[in-house]
C-alpha cells in the first residue's frame, strides 16, 4: 500500500487549524474582558502545540504551556514548530505530557481548550473535575476559552468534504464524517479522512468519540466548578461577540464559551 509523504498532523493543521488567527482572537477576548494584555497562556489538549508557538512569537513577554497526554502530536510539534522558534522563544514554551485535569502550580491569564477537545469527557462529574482544575490553575484575572459546536444538522450521520491546501501549495481533500449519534446519551462518533496531494487515501486519520454537550450544560458546569461568570461569544457577520441570544434558524453553529474567574 502506498504511503503518503504528508504527515497526518500537517494535513490536520492545514484543514482544521489556523493558529496565526487563534492567537489574536484569544488576545482580543482577554483584552475585552480584562482590559489588558494576556501573557501567561496554557493550551489544553495542545496536540502539535501550534498555538503555543504562535503565542510566544506574538510578544516578547508571553509564555506558553502546552498540555497533552499523547506524545505523538507533540513530537511533530517539536520538529515543525518548536525547532523554528528563536532560542528566546523556545525558552518561553513548555510542553507537559499529563492529564489536563491536573491542577497547575503556575497560574495563567488565559487557558484554552479548542477543537472541541473537552467533549471527550462524557460524564458530568468528569467534565466538572476538568473545569474545576482549570479554574484553580487560573490567576485572579484569568479566563478560560472553550469552543463549542452544535445544531440540528449535527444529529444525522453524514460526510462533508472540502478542498484544502497543504503548506507546499498542493491541494488535498478533507472529509469530516459524522458516523453515529445516540440521542439517548448524546454520544457521537466522528472521523477525519484525507485524500492527500500525492493521491493517497488516509481513512480515519483521526477518530473522536464525544458527548455532544449543549451550551447550557457547559455554562452550568463551569459555574458549578467555581467560575463567577460565563459568556457565550456568538458569530455575527464573521465576528464573534458576547450575547445571550443566538440565531433560532441556525442548522450548524460554532461558538466560544468563556469562563471568568
Amino acid at each position: 500500500m502506498k504511503k503518503s509523504r504528508y504527515p497526518k498532523y500537517e494535513l490536520y493543521e492545514s484543514s482544521v487549524q489556523a493558529a496565526e488567527d487563534d492567537v489574536p482572537f484569544l488576545s482580543r477576548i482577554y483584552k475585552r474582558e480584562r482590559g489588558q494584555l494576556a501573557k501567561r497562556f496554557r493550551e489544553d489538549f495542545c496536540g502539535t502545540f501550534w498555538i503555543c508557538s504562535e503565542w510566544v512569537k506574538s510578544h516578547a513577554e508571553r509564555t506558553a504551556v502546552g498540555v497533552d497526554i499523547s506524545t505523538s502530536p507533540t513530537d511533530y510539534g517539536m520538529e515543525h514548530h518548536y525547532a523554528k522558534l528563536s532560542e528566546d522563544q523556545q525558552s518561553r514554551v513548555e510542553i507537559l505530557h499529563q492529564d489536563v485535569r491536573k491542577v497547575s502550580r503556575q497560574k495563567f491569564d488565559l487557558i484554552c481548550a479548542l477543537n472541541f477537545s473537552y467533549f471527550i469527557f462524557k460524564r458530568r462529574e468528569t467534565l466538572c473535575e476538568y473545569f474545576r482544575a482549570v479554574r484553580k490553575s487560573l490567576g485572579p484575572k484569568g479566563i478560560f476559552v472553550a469552543d463549542h459546536f452544535g445544531g440540528p444538522a449535527n444529529l444525522n450521520p453524514q460526510v462533508e468534504a472540502r478542498q484544502c491546501q497543504a503548506r507546499d501549495g498542493r491541494k488535498f481533500r478533507y472529509y469530516w464524517e459524522q458516523a453515529t449519534f445516540n440521542p439517548i446519551t448524546s454520544e457521537a462518533k466522528f472521523h477525519i479522512h484525507f485524500s492527500t496531494p500525492d493521491r493517497v487515501r488516509i481513512d480515519r486519520a483521526f477518530t473522536y468519540d464525544w458527548r455532544m454537550w449543549s451550551i447550557p450544560e457547559i455554562t452550568e458546569i463551569m459555574l458549578e466548578a467555581g467560575f463567577k461568570e460565563t459568556k457565550v461569544y456568538w458569530e455575527f457577520g464573521g465576528e464573534f461577540r458576547p450575547t445571550t441570544k443566538g440565531e433560532d434558524d441556525c442548522d450548524v453553529w460554532i461558538c466560544y464559551i468563556v469562563g471568568l474567574v
